[in-house]
């Protein structure tokens, strides 16, 4: 099994200006057709059958034809569930307008008129079926064929013209009604610019995947493929420029992923693909397909084989992960994110014992005055053969191999010493976060080893904010909800980090003892393209006022982004706009960046929470 998800960009929602391949895309996957259709067969054939119960014992010639049809829609039946699932889709086309076909003539050799209406019902069951299948004119279609077999049947037999309406208008009353609840249904987990499945469907299509993969030992490997510069090109042509490359990628991409691939789109710039078949080499082959087909758009594309008891999360952190290594290389190529964690937890373990990870600091500004109030600590690791090691590799390495609790303490502490010396340099107060882990927040023991820290390096508790990640599942637990409580009682703060994402719930607001909510990158990309994202983060800004929150925007890349910022009165934004993470001494050669840090954060808590 193989998961391919591609990373590019968030647009305009026109459904009018979709791809005709993907409008016309089925709405359920191959298996879950055929094996609906295998049953729509079996349950049509048994009543048939039963039709024909009172003649069993004399059966007339007509009486035969229909039984051996029957028997035929049960072979039929039995065999789309157990082999339908390999079969082109040109089959369930036929195999759908066949039943229409096989009940007319059902209907047609029926004893007497009773057994002929009785099996004229099982015309329903074929309108299910078209509705849920196909595209709309592909329905409209199949819908008008059964629609003709109902009245040629009918009339053929005899009935009277009001008879054959009445039995038209209620497979027309089958087709509107059905039609509207699968397209309501389906409308939930499409993206509307491409048709494609989008996030929600993509994650639980992914969840059930790594479960069978995990169950049958199969592979399962996942690919994040990013359009490199793509900025450009809604510099150049604006978003229209940009949504028309979405769907013309989508398409293109579409027709070249494997049978029983199934191609989404889960997020505002991503989407994904699942499909049985190669392995993680197999789709390094698959991806150099893709951008290929891409062409002349240039894109990149970092590929991760799932382990043996990972999860979904880490699969595409470690993607993720061989992806930034793909654009640190150049971009225009595939990575593959490296298969021997045995050797590589080993080196980071001497790593983290040698002191051999690097600390960076990325300073947090006031967007309205730009001054520096802080800075958010993040892990670096230069190997001296791999090159840089992205966190989102040797992290979540480190949490499966129990060296979080050690890679944790040696970025506090190196973090705490720089912040110092940032400190002592220009003699104010600043405000330094930290990132903690899951597992961290579950260590009955990481409260204690804050507090040695902060009196080992002589940082004040009421300066840190450790920041946890909402989506994490540890943070549900007691203990972790406990380990959070007792830092605010240790007068450390604590902020919820990437809000904004999937996984967010505003209920969290409430339950989470947080002081601080930093919205994740992805959420500030689209307050400057998406009017009602806008909307969305001065609403949750004027919410944190009143929860005592304060709100600090991550990912800010563009002036665009600040002057909105600004003018929304966010207390607090990173990113690359305002200055890029550097380490300490780096950072003390910027008067610029270091030396117009503002009065002390306690202030700031007081005048930007309300």
């Amino acid at each position: 099994m193989v998961a391919l998800a591609i990373k590019v960009h968030d647009g305009a929602t026109d459904a009018s200006t979709m791809p005709r391949a993907l409008v016309n895309a089925s709405r359920v996957s191959a298996r879950t057709k055929t094996a609906t259709t295998g049953c729509l067969y079996l349950t049509g054939g048994a009543a048939g059958a039963l039709t024909t119960a009172a003649v069993w014992g004399a059966p007339r010639p007509a009486t035969v034809v229909l039984l051996v049809l029957t028997l035929l829609a049960v072979l039929t039946g039995a065999s789309l569930l157990t082999w339908g699932h390999r079969a082109p889709q040109w089959v369930i086309h036929v195999v759908v307008a066949s039943g229409s076909f096989l009940i007319a003539t059902a209907v047609v050799l029926s004893h007497d008129d009773t057994a002929a209406m009785g099996v004229a019902t099982v015309f329903a069951l074929c309108a299910i079926g078209i509705l849920y299948f196909f595209g709309r004119r592909q329905s409209q279609l199949h819908a008008a064929v059964q629609l003709a077999a109902v009245v040629v049947s009918l009339t053929w037999r005899g009935f009277h013209p009001g008879v054959v309406g009445a039995v038209v208008l209620v497979q027309l009353a089958v087709v509107v009604t059905v039609g509207r609840l699968v397209t309501r249904a389906a409308d939930s987990v499409l993206d509307s610019l491409t048709g494609l499945p989008n996030r929600r469907g993509f994650d639980e299509h992914l969840e059930r995947a790594s479960a069978t993969a995990h169950r049958t030992g199969g592979p399962l490997a996942l690919a994040l493929i990013d359009v490199d510069h793509f900025k450009a090109v809604n510099d150049r042509g604006g978003h229209v420029a940009g949504d028309a490359l979405l769907q013309h990628l989508a398409a293109r991409w579409a027709g070249l992923v494997p049978a029983g691939a199934r191609l989404s789109r889960y997020g505002g710039d991503e989407y994904a693909v699942v499909a049985s078949g190669p392995s993680a080499a197999g789709l390094v082959e698959l991806c150099d397909q893709l951008r290929g087909a891409a062409a002349p758009t240039s894109v990149s594309a970092g590929v991760a084989e799932l382990s043996a008891g990972e999860s979904c999360a880490s699969l595409v952190r470690r993607a993720d992960a061989a992806l930034y290594a793909a654009k640190a290389a150049g971009r225009a190529c595939t990575r593959t994110a490296a298969p021997d964690d045995d050797a590589l937890a080993v080196e980071l373990a001497a790593a983290i014992a040698g002191g051999a990870l690097d600390v960076v600091l990325q300073p947090v500004v006031r967007p309205a005055s730009r001054e520096v109030v802080g800075f958010e600590s993040l892990v670096r690791w230069d190997h001296p053969e791999r090159g840089q090691v992205p966190p989102g590799c040797f992290v979540p390495l480190a949490e499966r191999t129990g060296q979080v609790a050690a890679l944790g303490r040696l970025v506090l502490e190196r973090a705490c010493r720089d912040a110092g010396l940032l400190r002592a340099a220009v003699g104010r107060e600043v405000l330094l976060t930290v990132n903690a882990s899951g597992h961290q927040l579950v260590d009955a023991g990481f409260v204690d080893e804050v507090a040695a820290v902060l009196v080992d390096t002589g940082w004040p508790a009421e300066q840190l904010v450790v920041e946890v990640t909402e989506s994490t599942v540890e943070i549900a637990s007691t203990q972790a909800l406990r380990t959070l409580a007792q830092l605010r009682e240790l007068g450390v703060a604590v902020a919820i980090d990437d809000f904004g994402t999937g996984y967010s719930a505003f209920s969290h607001l409430d339950t989470l003892p947080a002081d601080y909510l930093k919205l994740d990158a992805a959420f500030t990309a689209q307050i400057t393209t998406s009017s009602r994202r806008a909307a969305m983060l001065s609403a949750l800004l004027d919410l944190a006022d009143q929860l005592g929150l304060v709100v600090i925007a991550e990912g800010v890349e563009s002036a665009e982004h600040a002057n909105l910022l600004s003018l929304l009165g966010c207390p607090l934004a990173q990113g690359y706009f305002y200055a890029r993470p550097a380490g300490v001494h780096d950072l003390l050669r910027r008067p610029a960046d270091a030396g117009s840090l503002p009065r002390p954060v306690s202030a700031l808590v007081s005048s930007a929470g309300g």
